[in-house]
């Protein structure tokens, strides 16, 4: 039904570079060359990086959320950058003492009053799960991110 939307969309993705990495070894490179682009990150849930699975392996694929704002940081200078959070936990979450307010709070501590934006969005459409947007420029339905999350109705 909605084929003539393809045409378009490739249109809009021409030259558009996708990779699967680890996000602050993308990060690293991107720091030392990149400029003029819109850098997105799919941050991994805070609390539990260590379900990720590498060859079927469980193990910690990702080191450090603060590393990550720091990259974000250096890249901000000359780029866009916009990263995604789940902010509701999930019930195997909750199971390893992983609440809502801790994720929140861990957002907070890193991104409150930093020149950030955010926006929040529900996770595929699921009224159960919410997932912060949060940008270094401003950007359409975006707020400041000078109010703690704990203080954030989420609608």
């Amino acid at each position: 039904r909605r084929l003539d939307s393809i045409y378009p969309l490739s249109q809009r993705l021409q030259g558009v570079d996708i990779k699967k990495r680890d996000a602050l070894y993308f990060a690293e490179i991107l720091s030392e060359e990149a400029e003029n682009l819109l850098i997105y990150f799919d941050a991994p849930y805070i609390g539990s990086e260590e379900h990720y699975k590498i060859n079927n392996r469980k193990q910690m694929v990702f080191s450090s959320h603060t590393a990550l704002r720091n990259r974000v940081e250096k890249l901000r200078q000359k780029n866009i950058c916009l990263l995604s959070y789940r902010i509701t936990a999930s019930d195997s979450m909750r199971d390893n003492d992983i609440t809502d307010y801790k994720l929140r709070d861990r957002l907070d501590e890193l991104y409150l009053n930093q020149g950030f934006w955010y926006r929040l969005k529900k996770f595929n459409n699921n009224k159960e799960q919410v997932e912060i947007l949060i940008s270094t420029v401003p950007f359409c339905g975006a707020k400041p991110y000078t109010t703690p999350m704990k203080e954030v109705e989420v609608v």
